[in-house]
């Protein structure tokens, strides 16, 4: 049986976390459910908030912030780290096809 490093894996799922934190609360302060955060500069977070760049989509009723899309991200990022860490699945040689390039293409 292949022995394989697992600190990597560590690693990834350590960044990922700290950018479910980041990313995360930056989105609930956009919502209005943070009511400030410390952000270094001058302006803080509300620069990138208030940007034209800040948002996916917005209207009246819906506001999809960019840190969405990053909290979003960073979640399954560590998702599939645990998921091959832990080695939940079997390995490659008896996964079908479509599910390896799947793993593969998000991993």
């Amino acid at each position: 049986m292949k022995k394989t490093i697992k600190w990597p894996k560590i690693l990834i799922a350590l960044l990922s976390t700290i950018g479910i934190v980041d990313t995360g609360s930056i989105t609930l302060k956009n919502w209005g459910l943070f009511s400030s955060l410390s952000c270094p500069g001058i302006n803080g977070c509300d620069a990138v908030l208030n940007s034209p760049w800040g948002t996916l989509y917005s209207n009246n009723q819906i506001n999809i912030p960019l840190s969405l899309a990053g909290l979003i991200t960073y979640s399954l990022i560590l998702l599939v780290t645990i998921i091959l860490t832990l080695k939940i699945f079997p390995p490659k040689e008896k996964l079908s096809r479509f599910l390896w390039w799947f793993l593969y293409l998000i991993s």
